[in-house]
Order: structure tokens, then C-alpha cells, then sequence
């Protein structure tokens, strides 16, 4: 279920809402209840490696430029 960020006009506060899609937007501010909250445009992360992940090791050993694990110039570690 996505989660949306809101705005609020009158205490300048912002707030996440879980909601599906399909959800009416928030009209009203949980936090001071006014009625001025409006959805406000959020910064997604897709593509990032969870927690703790290392990438695959290179199976060329020691090369000064590895195409194949990306750290060019270091050579494979």
C-alpha cells in the first residue's frame, strides 16, 4: 500500500498517510485538524539493495580495469 505525504495550509506541519489508490484523499490535518492538508509530491527510492547487501564478486581476479563487477581502474576485489 502506497504512502502518501500531506501538507497542511494552516500548520505547516507534513504528515504520511497509508492509503490505497483507490482512497479519497485527506482533507482534514490529523495533527491540528484543520482543513487545508493537500498531497504533496514525495521522493521515491526504487532499486535500492536492502540493508547489509554486497554485490557479487567479480570472478576475474586483479585486472586494473574489470568490466565485469564495474570498479574500473581498481581492479577486482
Amino acid at each position: 500500500m502506497p504512502v502518501y505525504e500531506y501538507a497542511c495550509g494552516s500548520c505547516n506541519q507534513v504528515t504520511e498517510a497509508r492509503q490505497r489508490m483507490s482512497d479519497p484523499k485527506l482533507t482534514d490535518c490529523p495533527l491540528c485538524e484543520g482543513g487545508k492538508l493537500r498531497r504533496i509530491l514525495s521522493v521515491i527510492n526504487i532499486g535500492a539493495q536492502a540493508s547489509g547487501a554486497k554485490p557479487a564478486a567479480c570472478d576475474v581476479p586483479q585486472l586494473p580495469s574489470c568490466h565485469g563487477c564495474g570498479k574500473a581502474g581498481t581492479g577486482c576485489s
